[in-house]
This record gives structure tokens, sequence and C-alpha cells, in this order.
């Protein structure tokens, strides 16, 4: 049976920070997803010779950009308040811009402590996904290359 390869948009899940605040997160982006935040990103491209000849672009990440595009494109929802007291509203009909702008209007620490939750959240699942590639390996009886390789089944 062909295994699902799509990603759930409302698939979430919540991840506590520090003082009871919480964000809500998607388990997963999709490819496009995960390139939109490389373009928002991008500083510039470069292309690199490999060592065997090959030619490969390289992209230079902003990485003063990066954890709140990336924090912009896995919320969802979240406690934070301001220094009111009032909720930060983060509206799903925002463009990614709009939202990476509310995130970068909170404090340093909050949107680290954010960045390293969602790091953890993705290391995570990353891991969780290689475990099931190898189950579905270990159950077909192939080796987790052969599995993923057309060339090793030839």
């Amino acid at each position: 049976m062909s295994r699902n390869r799509g990603v759930n948009p409302n698939e979430t899940t919540q991840l506590p920070l520090s003082d009871g605040d919480w964000i809500e997160v998607r388990m997963r982006l999709s490819s496009g997803e995960e390139r939109m935040i490389q373009r928002l990103t991008a500083k510039g491209y470069q292309r690199a010779d490999s060592d065997g000849g090959d030619s490969q672009i390289r992209v230079d990440l902003d990485v003063t950009k990066f954890a709140s595009v990336r924090a912009a494109q896995y919320l969802t929802n979240w406690s934070m308040r301001n220094y009111k007291g009032e909720p930060i509203p983060l509206p799903a009909n925002f463009s990614l811009e709009k939202r990476a702008a509310i995130i970068e209007s909170l404090d340093e620490d909050t949107v680290r402590e954010i960045d390293e939750a969602i790091t953890a959240h993705v290391t995570a699942q990353q891991e969780a996904r290689e475990q099931e590639k190898k189950a579905r390996a270990g159950s077909s009886g192939e080796t987790a290359s052969a599995a993923t390789s057309p060339s090793a089944a030839t």
C-alpha cells in the first residue's frame, strides 16, 4: 500500500513556552511552504563547482529574517499579549511578510524562544519520519536505500 505523501494543513500541535505561554504550530509544511521561507530569506545565490566538477547553486540566507519568517509559516495561534495585556492577533489571512513583521514586534528573548521551540519541533518531526521510513523498509524486507532509490532496485 502506498504511503500518504500530502501534508494536512490543519494538523497542529501546541508547544509550551516559558511563563505559561504557548504556540500552536503546523505539524509539517508543504514543499512550497518550505521554499517560500527560502525565497523570503534569500540574500543571494552563487554557483559553486563541487569537487566532481558538477555545478551547484548555493543560497545565502539572511539569518536575521529566517526565525521570524519560519515562525510565521509554522504558527497558527499563540498566547502572546502586548504590553497592555491584550492578545496580539496573528491573522491567518495576513501575508507571510505581515505575519513575520508581527513576530518581529516581539522582544528578542520571545522570538528566540519561539525559534528554539519550532526548531525542536521540526527536528522531532524529521526524526519521526526517518523512523517511519526505516519501519516501512524493514517490513517490506528492503533496505532503506533500496526502498527509496529506483537504481538500487534494478
